[in-house]
């Protein structure tokens, strides 16, 4: 984690050192990015895109959204041919550029205009340099990243490395978009509210309702819930003590999932044998991840109740809060029948990831 995090720190200060004439213009003079949600598009060179290059960009960011069973994508990409960038297509939201050096066709001639050309000396010495992720380049909103190398085979090894490193960088700008979108209209006093009684801020946009809580030294648990005619959108934060490593494993987080979902969470709340528990039929995806500076498990999966044909997916976070040495689970999960399942699980993530503690006294 710590040497991603230089390397994007070294593409950063290189790229402040390298500006170019777009990077210096005022952001406010910027057109607005376009595009739909997740939705990238790569500029890359036809011959690269059909060989195995092109193969492992598309396993990165065209792999399958877990937590989905409607055969979704994590990303939408569509590659575009770099000798017919213009004006329209440069100010989409998330733009790709991936070029090998070694190459000398039209195609990846008209991609090296792209990248900053003092760049390119410090590159070719460092064979570990291979990504570059600038904000704003050609439209307020966007998120640009160029991925290169000497060669293909240069290329491919870097790539193949740094998988959810890549995939972070188009993941968080969404998240951030995601956030910005839903921050413009809130249920403020549900967020007053929560804060109050939990010691948490959570981003609550306007449609979400409480629906169940629950309090004490040892657990607690919060239901928000935003009901509709087409979907049902869902936010649970629950926590107990923290006691041990143990508590994060797979096992136990499921575990402890299904308890908290038979014990608050139901299909039909007339019929008590109809509470949800966790799909086994495609298996949970977990991955250890940063949580705002805490060591986390990220969750993906599906969901289903008992007795009753309902399901869906659901995205998590597992962390503790160490002054109050609580192990907190918070999850957002959707119930949205035969409709893609995507942009209900990026925005529930949008709003989970939100969870911040609030200091006393401030």
């Amino acid at each position: 984690m710590k040497k991603n995090i230089v390397f994007i720190l070294f593409f950063l200060v290189l790229f402040w050192a390298c500006t170019s004439e777009n990077g210096k213009k005022d952001k406010m003079y910027l057109p607005k990015a376009y595009g739909g949600h997740g939705e990238i598009l790569i500029f890359m060179d036809s011959v690269k895109w059909a060989s195995s290059l092109g193969d492992t960009i598309r396993a990165i960011f065209g792999t399958a959204q877990a937590g989905s069973l409607q055969g979704e994508k994590i990303f939408t990409i569509r590659r575009v041919d770099p000798l017919k960038i213009n004006k329209t297509l440069k100010t989409h939201k998330n733009l790709l550029f991936v070029s090998s050096f070694d190459s000398d066709s039209k195609q990846t001639r008209k991609l090296k205009e792209f990248f900053p050309q003092e760049g390119l000396k410090k590159i070719r010495e460092n064979r570990e340099l291979f990504m570059m992720p600038l904000k704003d380049v050609y439209a307020q909103g966007q998120q640009v990243l160029h991925i290169f190398g000497n060669s293909d085979a240069e290329l491919l090894t870097n790539l193949r490395s740094r998988w959810d490193l890549l995939r972070n960088v188009f993941d968080e700008a969404e998240n951030q978009r995601t956030k910005d979108r839903l921050s413009v209209k809130l249920n403020t006093k549900l967020q007053e509210t929560i804060t109050q009684k939990f010691g948490f801020q959570l981003l609550t946009p306007l449609g979400y309702q409480l629906v169940e809580e629950a309090q004490a030294e040892e657990q607690g648990f919060l239901w928000l819930r935003y009901p509709d005619v087409t979907f049902d959108k869902n936010i649970v934060v629950t926590y107990k003590n923290y006691t041990s490593e143990s508590q994060f494993s797979n096992d136990s987080l499921i575990a402890w999932r299904n308890a908290i979902c038979q014990k608050y969470l139901y299909g039909d709340p007339k019929n008590p044998d109809s509470y949800i528990i966790t799909e086994t039929l495609e298996a949970p995806v977990f991955q250890k991840i940063k949580f705002n500076d805490r060591f986390a498990v990220q969750i993906y999966g599906l969901w289903k109740t008992k007795n009753i044909s309902m399901g869906g997916g659901f995205v998590s976070y597992s962390f503790v809060d160490q002054p109050t040495n609580r192990l907190y689970y918070v999850e957002g999960f959707v119930y949205a029948p035969n409709q893609p399942k995507r942009e209900y699980l990026r925005e529930l993530k949008a709003i989970i990831s939100s969870l911040q503690f609030v200091q006393k006294g401030s």
